[in-house]
């Protein structure tokens, strides 16, 4: 124990965040980002041993995607803004494969079954990211919806390279598309995502989910996966021409193999 206040070993970084989200709120800080590394302490299960210590790390994200200005409209955060986040931060680190897939109901501890993702490197279980449970935010005497992500950094630790390889800063500029692709509600986001990587199209740079949707104007069962593919070549200026005919070959890929 540090202190009086803090008697018991914690055993997450949640309820931290979750102290600083209601603080802030009400002083009325209501866009928030928040972040924390360290250790945590696991009963290891054997009888006069000592908990193990794990150093993890952990973020939290409530309120609006950016600051309010005047020249963009207001949205709130949502659970792929934190799923990105996540994917950039391991790509910083040299971690460059990540699966995501659907947190099984009873894992969920602190996070909505359904709208909780593990996160996976090598078949092996890293952490979490989702959104946080009613019920839970309800202990806080919070009301507003919140995302949370939690990582074992020592786990992640050795899947970080040794040596980081960089890429000089890009010459020519990128251009986007998106693609809205109607799917069984069953699949995966994540899987067409990896079906487009698998293509290796040299002049896809980047891809970026940014809604998923089941309502009245999708058929039952189904569901819409919308995201965002950015191309740039390294040596010219791509034409929209050139764009179009390639992301339009994509998307009837895409289609062949989720239809």
């Amino acid at each position: 124990p540090l202190s009086e206040e803090q008697s018991v070993m914690r055993t997450s970084l949640i309820p931290g965040l979750l102290e600083t989200m209601k603080y802030n709120i009400s002083v009325q800080n209501r866009n928030l980002k928040l972040f924390e590394i360290g250790n945590v302490f696991f009963n290891t299960g054997q009888k006069d041993s000592l908990p193990d210590e794990v150093e993890m790390m952990a973020g939290l994200w409530t309120g609006k995607r950016v600051d309010t200005v005047w020249f963009s409209k207001e949205f709130n955060c949502d659970f792929y803004d934190l799923k990105g986040v996540i994917e950039e931060l391991l790509g910083n680190l040299g971690i460059l494969k990540t699966d995501f897939t659907r947190m099984p109901p009873a894992s969920c501890f602190y996070t909505k079954p359904g709208f909780t993702a593990q996160v996976i490197i090598k078949n092996e279980f890293i952490g979490l990211v989702g959104e946080l449970h009613p019920k839970v935010l309800s202990n806080y005497d919070l009301k507003q919806t919140a995302f949370i992500f939690e990582l074992n950094f020592d786990k992640l630790m050795n899947y970080m390279p040794d040596i980081k390889s960089v890429s000089p800063i890009p010459k020519f500029p990128a251009t986007s598309r998106d693609i809205t692709l109607i799917v069984n509600k069953d699949i995966e986001a994540n899987k067409i995502l990896q079906s487009v990587i698998d293509l290796n199209e040299e002049l896809v740079e980047n891809l970026y989910l940014f809604d998923v949707f089941e309502g009245d104007s999708i058929p039952a069962g189904r569901k819409s996966i919308s995201f965002r593919i950015t191309y740039r070549s390294s040596s010219e200026t791509l034409e929209d021409n050139r764009v179009n005919n390639l992301h339009k070959s994509i998307a009837d890929r895409l289609l062949k193999k989720v239809d």
